[in-house]
């Protein structure tokens, strides 16, 4: 998984990708009252958990039965078709006293497919030009909300109010998805995330009996 941030902010249009991080870490690091500490923690678990929302967005779009006999040039001359128009659109709550970890902050709450018109059009415009340069690829977008409202319930009828759009990369040929359960994806999601946390949190539990 590769991925590139965008935000609404044509200064602050930052390539945020692993494989050439320490080039541009300070251009997109240093600016906290520019873009906040939310960017940065959703930047943090789009890579920390991108993988299993592409699977779950590749499933839910149905995209190895409709695509996976074509050849990778067909694949993407077509794919775009679908990338123009969907967009993941992930709903998160904060952690309450987190442990350490900026993607530990927050949590999984619901998901649905969405369209790219919930973003400005500066930022679609943006986002098509990631995805025609990057594909294939989708984009994943992410909004924190109220862990009070709806609490256990997608939030279809609530309009987020800021999402932060990350283009991720995956690979072709496509995986063979036709027997695997949305649910199952998200389920095994939510067990990482508490795998994470419990761990962050035993470290932060040792270090201090260290220290005491």
């Amino acid at each position: 998984m590769d991925a590139m941030c965008l935000t609404d902010r044509p200064s602050q249009d930052a390539v945020c990708q692993r494989n050439d991080w320490k080039v541009h870490k300070d251009g997109c690091s240093n600016s906290p009252d520019f873009r906040g500490p939310i960017f940065y923690t959703l930047r943090c678990y789009n890579f920390k958990f991108a993988d299993e929302l592409l699977s779950f967005a590749l499933t839910h779009l149905k995209a190895w039965g409709r695509f996976h006999h074509l050849s990778r040039e067909e694949f993407l001359r077509e794919w775009p078709k679908v990338t123009r128009s969907h967009l993941l659109l992930v709903y998160l709550v904060r952690v309450e006293d987190p442990p350490p970890g900026l993607f530990n902050h927050v949590q999984f709450h619901s998901v649905r497919m969405s369209s790219l018109d919930i973003l400005p059009a500066s930022l679609r415009e943006r986002i098509h030009q990631r995805l025609d340069a990057r594909s294939p690829a989708f984009t994943i977008g992410y909004s924190i909300v109220p862990g009070v409202i709806n609490q256990g319930e997608e939030y279809i009828h609530v309009q987020p109010t800021q999402v932060e759009a990350f283009v991720n990369t995956f690979g072709f040929p496509l995986s063979d998805t036709s027997n695997t359960d949305c649910e199952d994806i998200l389920k095994a999601l939510v067990y990482r995330e508490n795998a994470y946390q419990e761990e962050a949190a035993q470290k932060l539990r040792d270090g201090n009996q260290k220290s005491g």
